[in-house]
């Protein structure tokens, strides 16, 4: 037991940040500051809490690229082909009378 507790307080140790090191927990983000690259809400409207960033601005890298490319090739990716409720041809989400949807 004492040598997992010395080993447990050695790890945090090792862990903890450089001295002097401020640590602040909030509620809320702060919504003083606006941004002036990205549009964000007009007056009346609170400011948003985080920016939404444009569409393609990230791209997956490493083991999540390996996942969603997993997906693509497997049942997500062709759920179209198998699945009756998802097929075009007699669907009743897209013509009057289809047979599926």
């Amino acid at each position: 037991m004492k040598k997992s507790l010395l080993f447990l307080s050695l790890i945090c140790a090792s862990c903890s940040g450089p001295e002097g090191t401020l640590l602040e927990q909030v509620d809320r983000l702060s919504t003083a500051t606006r941004n002036d690259y990205y549009v964000s809400n007009r007056a009346p409207l609170q400011p948003q809490q985080f920016i939404k960033l444009p569409a393609g601005t990230i791209q997956p890298d490493g083991w999540l690229k390996q996942q969603l490319e997993l997906q693509k090739n497997g049942l997500n990716g062709h759920l179209g082909e198998i699945s009756a409720w998802l097929q075009k041809k007699d669907n009743a989400w897209l013509e009057t009378g289809g047979q599926w949807g």
